[in-house]
């Protein structure tokens, strides 16, 4: 589409309420309603700010969906049964949009797992869909949104319908995802006497200045910080800056 009159004004709408929307639970609930326009109603986020740990590593992983539970924590949990399939291999190693007909072109996975996924998505009628892998921006971002189909839709359906609309799908789903990027998320709940020690250690600030600053003893100080470390799950000062940073919980 070359001209913004031919783009279909539900998309421009979309696009609009993303780029004014504040708050991550709010834009994701905006994905997915706009989603189920297409057919598309279940959907998994799956977003890391800590990709150089590797994709196997979950506690580096935030994964929004719309699952059954059941489904979720079998797929995602620990030893999940994601791990080791060519889908799995395909989303957290390249960029694009794989309509799943087209995953039998993808290099095998663990003949295992491979077995237990396919009979977990026929026991939750999970037969059709799409997957979007999002580019590493920046470098250690990374992003993987599953779009699954309803029940009702098969994949040839589902394939022309992509083929049809795959540039205007993918357009609003990059939108979604560089403005997620952009606001506070995952699962570290920091207070905000939290954000601001760490908003001043990161400034340069010692214990000393922020208590004076702050009109605190350096022992409340010190607390604060060491509430920040444990929830946030780092040893050090230092590391809990860099954590907060990257999933936007300070300066934002």
């Amino acid at each position: 589409m070359s001209h913004l009159s031919e783009i279909p004004q539900p998309a421009l709408r979309f696009v609009s309420r993303v780029a004014q929307c504040g708050e991550s639970e709010e834009l994701w609930h905006l994905l997915c309603v706009r989603m189920k326009d297409y057919g598309f109603d279940r959907l998994t986020y799956a977003i890391t700010h800590l990709f150089d740990s590797g994709p196997a590593d979950p506690t580096s992983w935030v994964v929004l969906h719309t699952h059954d539970e059941g489904y979720a924590r079998r797929l995602f949990g620990g030893g999940g049964m994601l791990r080791g399939t060519r889908i799995a291999d395909w989303a957290f190693t390249e960029s694009g949009a794989l309509p799943w007909s087209r995953s039998d072109e993808l290099p095998s996975g663990d003949p295992t797992a491979e077995f237990r996924l396919r009979e977990l998505d026929r026991a939750y009628r999970v037969c059709s869909g799409v997957t979007i892998s999002f580019p590493p921006l920046p470098r250690r971002t990374k992003g993987v949104l599953w779009l699954t189909a309803k029940p009702s839709l098969d994949q040839q359906r589902i394939d022309r319908m992509w083929y049809e609309r795959a540039a205007e799908i993918e357009a609003q789903l990059h939108v979604f995802h560089l403005r997620f990027l952009s606001l506070p998320f995952g699962p570290y709940k920091l207070t905000a006497r939290q954000r601001q020690v760490l908003e001043l250690v990161a400034c340069g600030h010692t214990t000393h200045h922020m208590a004076e600053e702050l009109d605190l003893t350096p022992a409340t100080i010190d607390k604060h910080l060491k509430l920040a470390r444990e929830t946030l799950e780092v040893a050090t000062t230092a590391q809990a800056v860099l954590k907060a940073s990257l999933f936007n919980q300070i300066f934002s």
